[in-house]
């Protein structure tokens, strides 16, 4: 017969949580701001431009003060006919704003946005 002790044993451990048991798992909600950009390129735009480009982010994101991680692989875009995307987390609103007029985010502005034919930017945050 089984004694109540391992009843309730079973019972405890049947209601703890996964994992290490000691918690569930805790959701993050960071501050920072995630801005999401998709593009859809003018048929012009070689591959090579392409590459050119996402490099470009990369660069950004190690030269602007207040980007703290970037995303350059974009595997599933939407809507249909636009095949890439990218994403820049900024620290905050402050470092947001100031990248609009931060002459390395100008400077790839002017070399690289004429071969967008479209491009939509999402910002996202908590």
């Amino acid at each position: 017969m089984i004694s109540r002790f391992w009843i309730a044993t079973l019972v405890a451990l049947l209601l703890t949580p996964s994992g290490t048991g000691s918690a569930a798992h805790r959701l993050l909600k960071p501050k920072t701001i995630l801005v999401v950009v998709t593009v859809r390129w003018k048929p012009s735009t070689t591959t090579q431009q392409k590459h050119r480009i996402l490099d470009g982010v990369a660069t950004m994101g190690q030269e602007i003060h207040g980007i703290q991680r970037v995303w350059i692989d974009s595997p599933k875009v939407q809507p249909p006919g636009f095949e890439t995307a990218f994403a820049l987390e900024f620290t905050d609103r402050a470092a947001l704003n100031a990248f609009a007029t931060d002459p390395v985010h100008k400077r790839w502005d002017e070399i690289f946005v004429p071969q967008f034919e479209t491009v939509y930017a999402q910002e996202i945050t908590n």
